[in-house]
């Protein structure tokens, strides 16, 4: 095995494809077995990292590995129409599928548990999280202060603070005088323009 040292660039594109591999298949498989299982392995590897006792570390370490071992990948050429000479890996089983839409690629169970221990590898587990306020749709978050699934997910948090409707008040004035000045400066600097002819 090799080591080879990635750029920024190409971390930053992989952490991506990663954490949206395993958001696909999450909400993709969400009230089944797969999920089930890959949101319990996003769990244990959040609370490895927290966990501070060695030898509690030690038996979550191997818990952990006893449940990837189920998932065995093998390099591969694609036969299908439009797929002839590509190469990739699949998993072993074909258990856990995803259907993707025809101009994305599959998503299996075994590539999202792949994803998970890739992130976790790499310390960024946590850009895969759980929307804050709907709690069933999960999301890549690019950043650590992305956190809801959606627009409406996001208004509707924004709308159960306390001082909702007198902060959308006071913004919607200082909006509208806003909106005056700027019209009335308008105003002035065409009359303004009328009276130097």
């Amino acid at each position: 095995m090799w080591a080879v040292e990635t750029n920024p660039r190409l971390r930053r594109l992989s952490l991506r494809n990663d954490a949206e591999t395993v958001v696909f298949a999450l909400n993709a498989s969400r009230g089944n077995k797969a999920y089930d299982r890959l949101a319990s392995l996003h769990r244990d590897l959040r609370k490895l990292r927290a966990e501070t006792a060695e030898s509690a570390r030690v038996r979550r370490i191997k818990e952990i590995n006893r449940r990837l071992r189920q998932y065995v990948f093998y390099p591969c050429v694609g036969l299908e129409a439009g797929y002839e000479g590509r190469f990739g890996v699949i998993a072993l089983s074909d258990s856990g599928f995803f259907p993707a839409p025809a101009n994305q690629l599959a998503v299996t169970e075994a590539d999202a548990a792949l994803s998970l221990a890739r992130l976790n590898a790499m310390g960024d587990l946590e850009k895969v999280r759980l929307c804050e306020v709907c709690r069933e749709r999960w999301l890549a978050a690019s950043h650590s202060n992305y956190r809801f699934c959606s627009k409406e997910c996001r208004e509707r948090f924004e709308q159960s603070k306390p001082d909702y409707h007198q902060r959308k008040a006071r913004n919607q004035r200082e909006y509208r005088e806003n909106l005056k000045r700027k019209q009335a400066a308008e105003d002035a600097a065409l009359s303004k323009g009328r009276k130097s002819r």
